[in-house]
C-alpha cells in the first residue's frame, strides 16, 4: 500500500445535525478521532484530514496528521476532495476517500477496498450498500486531475458511474451521521452487541 494515502472529510457544516457532529462520541471517543484512528490503522502516517478554516477544535484535536483547511468547504463536499487531493504528496499512487461521518466503516473495510483496487480496470474501487455506489471509495492517480477540479457540492459520486469500477459490498458504509437521530440510533446499535 505504499503510496496510498487516505483522504478523511472533515469539513462539512453538519446542517442537518445542528452542531459540530463530529464532536460527538461514540464509546467515549469523538467520531473525528475514531474516524482518523480507523484510517491510520489502514495507513500510517499517510492520512490527510480536509478541514473547514475556522474549526480550530479539530485542528487541535488532530496531532500528528496532515491537516488540509479547505477555505471553501461552505461551497460542498466537491471543494474538500479537491482541497485534499492537490495536497497530497507527489509520490501517491492512489487515494482513498472516508467521509468522517461513516462511523461503522472499519478498518477491516478500507483494507478490503485497498486490496480490490488493483483489479479495477477503472482505476476506481469503491463500496456497494444499499444498491448504489458510493465512499469510501480508492481512486488511482489517473483520476487526481479530475478530482481535484471538483466543485461546489459535486462529490466524486459522478465518477464512480464509470466503467470498470470495482464494487466492493460495504454494508457498514450505509451507515452515516447527518442527524441527531442517526446518531442516537447507531449508539443503540452498538450498545445492544
Amino acid at each position: 500500500m505504499s503510496g496510498t494515502a487516505i483522504l478523511v472529510l472533515a469539513a462539512g457544516a453538519a446542517a442537518r445535525f445542528g452542531a459540530p457532529k463530529l464532536r460527538e462520541e461514540i464509546d467515549g471517543t469523538s467520531i473525528l478521532a475514531g474516524r482518523v484512528a480507523v484510517a491510520e490503522e489502514v495507513a500510517p502516517g499517510n492520512v490527510h484530514v480536509v478541514l473547514a478554516a475556522d474549526d480550530a477544535w479539530a485542528r487541535d484535536c488532530l496531532r500528528g496528521v496532515h491537516v488540509v483547511i479547505n477555505e471553501r468547504a461552505a461551497e460542498g463536499q466537491g471543494t474538500s476532495v479537491a482541497a485534499g487531493v492537490r495536497s497530497l504528496p507527489g509520490g501517491t499512487d492512489a487515494v482513498l476517500i472516508l467521509p468522517a461521518d461513516q462511523v461503522a466503516v472499519t478498518a477491516a473495510d478500507l483494507t478490503t477496498l485497498l486490496a480490490a483496487h488493483p483489479n479495477s480496470a477503472a482505476g476506481i474501487a469503491c463500496a456497494l450498500y444499499d444498491g448504489t455506489r458510493g465512499a469510501p471509495a480508492v481512486f488511482s492517480r489517473s483520476w487526481f486531475g479530475r478530482l481535484a477540479a471538483l466543485t461546489a457540492d459535486r462529490g466524486a459520486k459522478e465518477l464512480l458511474a464509470a466503467a470498470g469500477v470495482r464494487l466492493v459490498e460495504l454494508p457498514n458504509a450505509a451507515i452515516d451521521i447527518d442527524t441527531r437521530a442517526d446518531l442516537d440510533a447507531y449508539r443503540s446499535l452498538r450498545a445492544a452487541r
